[in-house]
């Protein structure tokens, strides 16, 4: 392999690491454009809550539900096997959400690993396919005056959509 596909490779690897960043953002943010922009028309997706057409579950994701306060994802140990046009891959995710269940607040922390399919046309790496393998998923209660407190000593709290400060700020970049 010479240098240049070392660098092609690793430019390639990027591409489709930041796709699974976007995913992330993309759903904690509740961003459906941003969503619908990862995937390619005939994708699909199979993650537990959802199985089927990957434009369809970017509504789904991102639809504003009363029950979540609050959703974080961080991705890590990113591994791709890129042949070509097309790349397989396997991405870890901790995933951490607040929900309102009977009038209290629930905390569900997930650890998985997102299986996926990728195709690069005219450039552009999209999902051709998502799945998800659980790992590991917590679920406890939440002290609600200890949680309010501690988010009340920062100036920004995460909202979803364009009312997220983050999401203000690289607006303005």
């Amino acid at each position: 392999m010479t240098q240049q596909d070392k660098i092609t490779e690793l430019l390639h690897k990027q591409e489709l690491l930041d796709l699974s960043i976007n995913y992330a953002r993309a759903t904690d943010r509740q961003d459906c454009a941003l969503m619908s922009s990862l995937w390619w028309p005939e994708a699909t997706v199979d993650v537990g809550v959802y199985e089927g057409n990957a434009l369809d579950y970017s509504v789904f994701i991102t639809t504003p539900n009363e029950q979540l306060k609050r959703s974080h994802h961080a991705v890590s140990n990113p591994v791709f096997h890129i042949s070509g046009n097309r790349a397989r891959g396997q991405v870890y995710v901790n995933a951490a959400s607040t929900m309102v269940v009977a009038d209290e607040e629930v905390a569900a922390l997930v650890g998985g690993r997102y299986v996926d399919e990728y195709e690069c046309r005219d450039g552009v790496w999209k999902f051709l396919m998502r799945g998800f393998v659980v790992d590991w998923a917590y679920n406890f209660t939440i002290d609600a005056v200890w949680a309010t407190a501690l988010v009340a000593l920062f100036k920004y709290e995460g909202k979803p959509g364009a009312a997220d400060f983050g999401q203000q700020f690289l607006a303005g970049a």
